[in-house]
């Protein structure tokens, strides 16, 4: 559900300060969020993005709404078949 993906979640993977390898993942039931890689991997989700891979990116800052909306749109327009 690549819908789900929004600024919101996009925000939550930059302010994820404790998990080791934050990603952007996915799955049919959960939907996109951000997450832990270990944790996608055992759920079984898809992995959109890491936050390297926004970083390197867009940057990571500024952080503002405007910026997240950006990520989001961009990396569910990616994620689309």
């Amino acid at each position: 559900m690549i819908e789900t993906l929004t600024a919101e979640t996009v925000l939550q993977l930059m302010e994820l300060g404790f998990a080791v390898d934050p990603v952007i993942a996915s799955s049919p039931s959960l939907g996109a969020c951000a997450i832990d890689a270990q944790g996608a991997a055992a759920a079984g989700m898809t992995v959109l993005a890491s936050r390297l891979d926004v970083i390197s990116r867009w940057g990571d800052r500024p952080l503002t709404w405007q910026w997240c909306e950006t990520v989001a749109t961009e990396l569910a327009r990616r994620a689309a078949p």
